[in-house]
């Protein structure tokens, strides 16, 4: 159940186009669940404080029964944080869920990875049968690597000494076509 302060103040906002009478404001609180017999001062005292009535000019202000009442800046503006308040306090408990869900998350995590980490010894066994076949594996592969290579600096070796010809060739016959002219 909410306050009946703040219900005082609501039904000023819902009724801030055409006003309403302290009959009005008393029969809502009632139908609310609000005891006014317990509450008369405090009712009272906040009714005071958050609504004005309306005089029209030139008449003494008179109030009773039928006076209307509208709720005052004060009023509304108290209303307006207050709600603001309850709203900042909804998204904090949401915030703090949140938050909440992922610290735990991130535990779990790192429990996982902490498992993880110790049981790593018991996964990866390397036997000396594996050992050897790697060495072999690489022994074949920087054997094959010193094969390629070898023949690859035959093969440039042929590629110079044919470079080296044709330029000797070359020079003999522009050597020969120049004793020609």
């Amino acid at each position: 159940m909410n306050d009946i302060v703040i219900e005082m103040l609501r039904f000023g906002r819902n009724n801030l186009n055409n006003g309403f009478t302290e009959i009005q404001m008393g029969n809502h609180l009632t139908e609310l669940g609000f005891d006014l017999a317990n509450n008369i001062l405090v009712v009272d005292l906040y009714f005071r404080k958050y609504f004005a009535f309306n005089t029209p000019p030139g008449q003494p202000p008179i109030q009773n029964a039928n006076t209307i009442h509208f709720l005052n800046p004060d009023g509304y503006f108290d209303l307006l944080q207050h709600e603001s308040t309850v709203q900042s306090s909804k998204i904090a408990k949401s915030a703090n869920y949140l938050s909440i869900i992922s610290l735990s998350v991130s535990a779990l995590s790192l429990l996982l990875s902490l498992y993880s980490i110790f049981n790593v010894e018991n996964v990866i066994k390397i036997d000396q049968k594996q050992i050897d076949e790697i060495k072999t594996s690489q022994e074949k592969t920087t054997k094959a690597i010193i094969n390629l290579n070898a023949l690859l600096n035959k093969k440039i070796d042929q590629v110079e000494k044919k470079i080296v010809i044709s330029k000797s060739e070359t020079k003999k016959k522009f050597l020969q076509s120049d004793n020609v002219n």
